[in-house]
Formats: structure tokens, C-alpha cells, sequence
């Protein structure tokens, strides 16, 4: 208790939606969300969530492909077509469209995650 405010309580919830329903029937006071999710949900819901400063993580999220040849040119492929369209700022739109700038990844990799 710093500064004589009351300790916070945990809760755990069932996932995302449960926890945005809680927040929105006053059972919970806040909650934490992945910015993917977050940003898309204040387009619907406009004036329901306060988001408090920036994304405290980063969570990339890949397009597996087979371990095959067919895999790899695949890979290839999806990889190259991510690329031109980095290039041509296509990509730049529509993350900012959707509100992922946070979440973007320049350039493209391929098993880079950490």
C-alpha cells in the first residue's frame, strides 16, 4: 500500500473478451491487452478504453510454411511480396489504418523471433 492507497487486486480472466466485458461492466478497473487487439477494439467500442502509455512488449507473430521445398518457395514468396509492398508504402498504410504501428516489422525476417 505506497502512499496509503489500498494494494491492487489480480484477477485472472478467461481471455481477451472476458476481460474488456469486465472492464465495460465495472467489474474490473483495468486490464492488460495486447496492443494488436487494443488498438483495433477502440474502433468499435470508441470511448470505452483509455489505453495508459505505449505497448510494454512486442509480440511478432509469424506465417508458418511447411519444412518442405514447396515450403520454402512458398516462404519465399509470401517474404518477397511483404517486401514490395513495404516498398511501394502499402504496407506502412495499412498498419496505420488499423492502428499497429507499434507493432510493425521493417524489414521482413524469417525465424528471427526472440
Amino acid at each position: 500500500m505506497a502512499k496509503g492507497k489500498p494494494a491492487i487486486t489480480v484477477v485472472g480472466t478467461e481471455g481477451s473478451v472476458d476481460a474488456r466485458n469486465q472492464i465495460k461492466t465495472q467489474r474490473l478497473q483495468g486490464g492488460v491487452q495486447g496492443s494488436e487487439t487494443m488498438s483495433y477494439f477502440q474502433n468499435p467500442e470508441p470511448n470505452t478504453y483509455v489505453p495508459l502509455g505505449l505497448p510494454f512488449t512486442q509480440s511478432p507473430v509469424g506465417i508458418p510454411v511447411a519444412k518442405t521445398e514447396e515450403g520454402a518457395k512458398l516462404r519465399d514468396a509470401v517474404k518477397g511480396a511483404i517486401e514490395r509492398l513495404q516498398a511501394k508504402g502499402i504496407y506502412d498504410a495499412l498498419i496505420t489504418k488499423y492502428g499497429l504501428v507499434n507493432n510493425m516489422l521493417k524489414p521482413p525476417s524469417i525465424n528471427q523471433g526472440k
